[in-house]
Formats: C-alpha cells, sequence, structure tokens
C-alpha cells in the first residue's frame, strides 16, 4: 500500500504544471503564490484523507464507475484497450474510455509511472471495496438449487441383471 501511495504521488508531481494546477484548483480552491508544489499535494493529501471527502467521493461513484474500477484493480493492465476489450458488447469503445478519463480526472485512479499500470487511487481503496468494488461484481455468483440426478449407468435393466446375478 505504501508504495502505491508514493506512486500515486509521484503521479501527480509528474503532472504538467497546467493540469496539476487545475487539480489543486478543484479541489482546494485558488492557489496562492508563492507556492511549493510539494506542500500543495501534501495539502491536497490531507484533504482526501478526511472520512468526510471521501464519502463524498464515493457517494458520486456510480455502478458502472465501479464496474470499470473493479476491471482495472482485476487487470492491472496499462493498456486501457484492454480495459475496454474487458467489456466487449457493454458499451462502446468510445463511452467506455470516456470513462475512465472521467475516473481519472475525479483522481480515482492513476497510471502508475514505474510499472504504467493503470491503478486505483490507494487513498480510496478500502472505501471503494467497502461499497462493491471487485472480482464479485465483475463475475457474481448465484446459489443454485442442488438437483438430483440419478446414475445414468443404474436403470431397470442394470437393476435386474444385478438381482438375478444374486
Amino acid at each position: 500500500m505504501k508504495r502505491n501511495e508514493q506512486a500515486w504521488r509521484s503521479f501527480l508531481l509528474t503532472l504538467d504544471d497546467d493540469v496539476f494546477f487545475n487539480v489543486i484548483r478543484n479541489y482546494l480552491g485558488p492557489v496562492q503564490t508563492p507556492y511549493n508544489k510539494h506542500q500543495l499535494l501534501e495539502r491536497l493529501i490531507q484533504y482526501l484523507q478526511r472520512e468526510e471527502i471521501r464519502k463524498s467521493i464515493i457517494a458520486r461513484v456510480s455502478g458502472e464507475d465501479l464496474e470499470l474500477l473493479s476491471a482495472i484493480d482485476l487487470l492491472e493492465t496499462s493498456e486501457p484497450q484492454a480495459i475496454i476489450a474487458f467489456f466487449d458488447g457493454r458499451g462502446t469503445p468510445a463511452e467506455l474510455y470516456a470513462g475512465l478519463l472521467n475516473l481519472m480526472d475525479r483522481l480515482l485512479i492513476y497510471r502508475d509511472e514505474t510499472s504504467d499500470i493503470i491503478r486505483i487511487n490507494p487513498l480510496l481503496l478500502e472505501d471503494l471495496r467497502n461499497i462493491g468494488m471487485g472480482a464479485d461484481l465483475l463475475f457474481p455468483s448465484e446459489e443454485v438449487d442442488a438437483v438430483r440426478m440419478s446414475l445414468p449407468w443404474f436403470n431397470d435393466m442394470s437393476a435386474m441383471g444385478a438381482i438375478s446375478i444374486l
């Protein structure tokens, strides 16, 4: 988990300055000068660690978001195409790609700079798992009634044969 937090920090620090400051302004409001990028990042992390903020972010996660997040967590891939292919037939590739971009804009996912894998924001991972993110969402199990089956080789003829031997 610590490694993923470092990777997430690294991702944010390597963003283009315009994108980084848009993220900061979106979550923390106007940036006062002079500024220190590392201090702004720490303020953002402290903000996102607040329980009421995490609850607010999680409350805005839709069912479709949760399915995409589950696939990202399960597949551990660097290719958006692999995630899109996973959902083959369930929405257009453009819609799925837009969903991935939206998750990245909302800081729910990021691209790990060291491995290039798309990952879940480690600050929100447990909260997302608590609301149902995971393989169970993608591959739901159903309770099946036990079916009584007769032995295919044991029929009237085999029963009569067994009795005749005795």
